[in-house]
């Protein structure tokens, strides 16, 4: 790029001279010299217009280019970008650019181009020929010749009378390329740009003045010294002005290639050097490049030697000891050579390595502890719960005592039964009865306690006591018995010795056979009275009939009074009392079986 410091720029005095560069000047243009017109639009473009030869822009060929209502011509595409920018432009910004600006030539005005391969190409060709004498054979084979004619800017009013009217012409002969700006007059502008764009960036050129007021005075301007005229060389990387002196004639630059310009020349120094002349050798360390290292200054470069901690070409990267993810179980935090482990809970040690033992503290009270990432778990004894094993589990809360009183114990309990209860939980009911306590009697179990239910005749706590007054029925009912017999056996007997006195018989026997020779009648004596008879023989058979039975029954008294009485304890009365019966029965008995064989067999 060329410095703008250093283009010579003439801004000449109205009095007297030339003041702009005059129409009669211009390339011919209009429908007369055979030009094209683009309608009358608001930021519009022509379509793609062929190139007959290569055409260099800034090192690069096209064969096509578009022209834009609002003053300028690009390659690649059109543009309608009506609000120009300051150069350079990165992107699609391939502009050749004679006054790029809001033009609305549906205000007024026209927009007039054309190719050219005729007579032009001879203007055009002494025109580069005079102001680049270098460049020997020129000889322009393409032309485009595109005329903004008197257009007005966007949103004047009525009748709109600032108008501007410039030219820009192309020249190439397939290898040197040239732009040449005629303005002959400018009397409007808005933030208007003038100059060149590659669209990389880079590669660009500014006219002096542009974006500002300043190129009101373009028609005052030049770079050749004609008022109004610029000529520029634009296929090389730089844009180049037209001159008629070399000023590189005395090889002035020491370590650079020399750039002839207008007046003046322009060394473009070698890399590693600088200076008007390119003679002093650059100090690429002066600048500090090494922002965290050390510079060594080489010829054109320089080497960077990094602190600790530090790469890149400028030492400006801050080597991520993170990367290699050195801590094991924790976040890595990046530092200037070196890194900070913030580790994991549960987890020390400078990478984060060692997992902590938390059971190191012994929390566990009652219990093993187990040992886990950034806790423990407490496996606790027998008989404890909690989170640390602390608390001994009361085993009576469960009340597993039925019938009795709990008393927590370590993993376990001790029941206190009530009286009456047994067993672990105190749910077994003592039964009482299961020693037999009621001698004479049946045993009902209760609650810490038994009640006997006697059998007939005994009494007491466990019926061991004999009711002797229940007797007294038997000793006074058994002779009542005894005399009611008696009286009916008589009475029997009375009534059938009546019937038989009543009947004539001489003998009260009912055997008719009875004589003399009967032992019967042998034995027998002499009739006491009917009535004492009867009674003895009433007697006598009641005696015959009762004794068997009275001496059986006397036995059998005998028998029970001695069962009771065993059952009772009488122990020396039962004694006494059974041989007594005996001495008074056995002669009974004795007695009975002799007069009454036959019913003590029946008995």
């Amino acid at each position: 790029m060329i410095n703008h410091h250093r283009v010579l720029s003439f801004v000449l005095p109205i009095l007297n001279i030339v003041v702009c560069f005059p129409l009669d000047q211009f390339f011919p243009y209009g429908s007369s010299a055979g030009d094209g017109q683009l309608a009358a639009c608001d930021d519009c473009s022509t379509s793609s217009i062929p190139i007959a030869v290569n055409f260099s822009f800034f090192g690069s060929s096209f064969d096509s280019i578009y022209v834009n209502s609002n003053g300028d011509v690009t390659f690649g595409s059109p543009l309608t970008q009506y609000t120009s920018e300051p150069f350079p432009i990165n992107g699609s910004h391939k502009i050749i650019a004679p006054f790029w600006t809001d033009i609305d030539t549906r205000k007024g005005g026209r927009l007039w181009y054309r190719t050219t391969q005729n007579s032009d190409l001879q203007q055009g060709t002494t025109k580069i020929r005079s102001l680049f004498p270098n460049i020997e054979n020129f000889a322009a084979t393409w032309m485009m010749i595109v005329t903004w004619d008197n257009v007005a800017e966007f949103g004047c009013e009525e009748p709109c009378s600032q108008r501007n009217t410039f030219q820009l012409v192309l020249i190439t002969d397939g290898t040197h390329s040239f732009a040449v700006y005629n303005y002959n007059k400018i009397t409007w502008t808005k933030s208007s740009q003038v100059g060149f764009n590659a669209g990389d960036g880079e590669h660009y050129y500014s006219v002096p003045g542009s974006m500002t007021d300043a190129v009101l005075n373009l028609p005052q301007m030049s770079n050749i010294g004609i008022p109004g005229q610029y000529v520029f060389r634009v296929d090389q990387n730089k844009i180049s002005n037209a001159d008629t002196i070399d000023e590189c004639a005395s090889s002035p630059c020491v370590h650079g290639n020399c750039s002839n310009e207008y007046l003046f020349y322009e060394c473009i120094c070698e890399p590693g050097y600088t200076g008007v002349n390119c003679e002093s050798e650059i100090d690429e360390c002066q600048s500090s490049p090494c922002i965290h290292g050390n510079c060594s200054d080489h010829l054109s470069y320089y080497t960077c030697h990094c602190h600790a901690g530090y790469t890149g070409s400028h030492c400006q990267t801050d080597i991520d000891e993170c990367t290699s993810s050195p801590c094991v179980h924790g976040t890595c935090t990046d530092d200037i050579n070196g890194y900070l482990c913030s580790c994991m809970p549960g987890y020390t040690g400078v990478l984060c390595e060692i997992d902590v033992d938390e059971c190191q503290s012994s929390p566990c009270i009652h219990g093993d502890c187990q040992d886990m990432v950034n806790s423990y778990t407490c496996h606790c004894y027998a008989g404890y719960t909690g989170q640390h094993c602390q608390f001994d589990i009361n085993e009576c809360l469960s009340s597993p005592c039925v019938q009795g009183n709990c008393t927590d114990q370590v993993n376990g309990f001790l029941c206190n039964c009530i009286k009456g209860y047994t067993g672990i939980t105190c749910d077994t009911d003592i039964n009482e009865c299961e020693r037999s306590p009621c001698i004479h009697g049946t045993c009902v179990n209760q609650i810490g306690n038994y009640q006997c239910i006697c059998d007939t005749g005994y009494y007491g706590r466990q019926c061991s006591q004999f009711e002797v007054s229940l007797l007294t029925p038997l000793f006074v009912g058994l002779p009542l018995i005894l005399l009611t017999l008696l009286f009916l056996l008589c009475r029997k007997k009375c009534k059938r010795q009546e019937e038989l006195d009543n009947s004539g018989e001489i003998f009260p026997f009912g055997d008719k056979t009875l004589g003399p020779s009967k032992p019967a009648f042998r034995n027998k004596q002499p009739s006491r009275n009917a009535f004492v008879s009867n009674v003895v023989n009433v007697i006598r058979s009641v005696w015959r009939r009762i004794t068997p039975v009275c001496t059986y029954i006397l036995e059998k008294i005998q028998t029970g009074y001695i069962h009771i009485s065993t059952k009772i304890n009488l122990g020396e009365r039962a004694h006494k009392c059974y041989y007594y019966m005996s001495e008074k029965i056995k002669p009974l008995k004795n007695r009975s079986a002799k007069v009454f064989p036959q019913s003590q067999e029946n008995a």
